[in-house]
């Protein structure tokens, strides 16, 4: 049929087998819903929106071209094999089936997807790091003893004795008179 038709195979509107226009007949050319339909039929086979097995336009049944929620279609599908916006197993678009090539969810999918392998951001464990190259300031013993610490901790040591060695220096007893008797020095 071309129509939207519910019939066996119509052209019009018709809820007959065959009918001509709008008709309850058998064969008709309005809207029909019988199996074999071109515009919106609920039939077997149809071309235009359908719900039947095989459907061109949009459709529910098993095969689809254009929306269908059958088995295979090419529009918006749910069913098991799809190119537009699909749910079934395999589809090209956005598909939520096992294997896609849009956005899915499936098992592998070349967009962006969230399952066992996909192409897109990987979020990796392994990381290799050459223990041989080693920067400057990571020179350490076999033990793992930094010298570079141990250097400065040597440093303020020393600097340290230094300060104390200026504050322990002898100085004269101010109750001491000056003159040429024998004069204490304190330490």
């Amino acid at each position: 049929g071309t129509g939207s038709s519910t019939g066996t195979t119509g052209t019009g509107s018709s809820t007959g087998t065959t009918g001509t226009g709008s008709s309850t007949g058998t064969t008709g050319t309005g809207s029909s819903t019988g199996t074999l339909g071109t515009g919106s039929s609920t039939g077997t086979t149809g071309t235009g929106s359908s719900t039947g097995t095989t459907g061109t336009g949009s459709s529910t049944g098993t095969t689809g071209t254009g929306s269908s929620t059958g088995t295979t279609g090419t529009g918006s599908s749910t069913g098991t094999t799809g190119t537009g916006s699909s749910t079934g197993t395999t589809g090209t678009d956005s598909s939520t089936g096992t294997t896609g090539t849009g956005s899915s969810t499936g098992t592998t999918g070349t967009g962006s997807s969230t399952d066992t392998t996909g192409t897109d951001t990987t979020t990796g464990t392994s990381t290799t790091t050459n223990p041989s190259l080693r920067g400057t300031s990571d020179v350490r013993g076999d033990r793992g003893f930094d010298w570079g610490w141990l250097g400065l901790l040597g440093l303020a040591g020393l600097a340290g004795l230094a300060r104390n060695k200026e504050k322990h220096r002898a100085y004269p007893d101010p109750n001491q008179p000056t003159g040429t008797g024998s004069s204490s020095t304190r330490y």
